[in-house]
């Protein structure tokens, strides 16, 4: 079923106002986004408050100078303040189930960004770089590529970047 949607939304000096229809085909990818949203800015937000801010000069809690989401530990204690966040900012709008597991950095990123982030965490100095060099010249390599080039040939030979290896670069 359709929804019809009129909201305001502000993006630097725009106010924008929007009215129409989602069509049957995008409603369920509406509502992932609409719920992604709340739990992010209203749940996420305040749970890393309560579990890691201090106070400031002014008494209200605030996140630590250079805070960072995964500066959270996984823990059962700490799994229990996400989901009682969550269920908490989801609450006004229906009745929601929340669950908590271990999220491994990394599981669900896409192959070529895998294997963007390991050449260029090589590229960062010689030493690193010459053993890339090696590696992909098992693969056809001539040993001048760019970066682009190094990365699409770790992504396409190099298991683990993207899955079965190649017999050689030029193929």
């Amino acid at each position: 079923m359709s929804q019809q949607v009129t909201l305001e939304f502000i993006t630097g000096n725009f106010k924008l106002g929007i009215t129409g229809e989602v069509n049957d085909a995008s409603v369920a990818k509406f509502v992932k986004a609409g719920t992604i949203y709340v739990v992010q800015r209203d749940g996420a937000t305040k749970t890393y408050l309560n579990a890691c801010g201090v106070k400031s000069d002014k008494g209200k809690l605030k996140l630590p100078d250079g805070f960072e989401r995964d500066s959270l530990e996984f823990s059962d204690d700490s799994a229990a303040l996400m989901v009682e966040g969550m269920q908490g900012a989801l609450a006004p709008y229906g009745t929601f189930q929340v669950t908590a597991s271990q999220h491994v950095k990394g599981a669900e990123q896409a192959p070529m960004k895998r294997a963007t982030d390991f050449v260029q965490a090589l590229l960062t100095n010689s030493e690193d770089e010459s053993k890339l060099r090696a590696l992909v010249s098992a693969f056809g390599a001539e040993g001048n590529e760019d970066e682009a080039a190094l990365i699409k040939i770790v992504h396409d030979n190099v298991p683990g970047f993207k899955g079965k290896p190649k017999a050689s670069a030029t193929e």
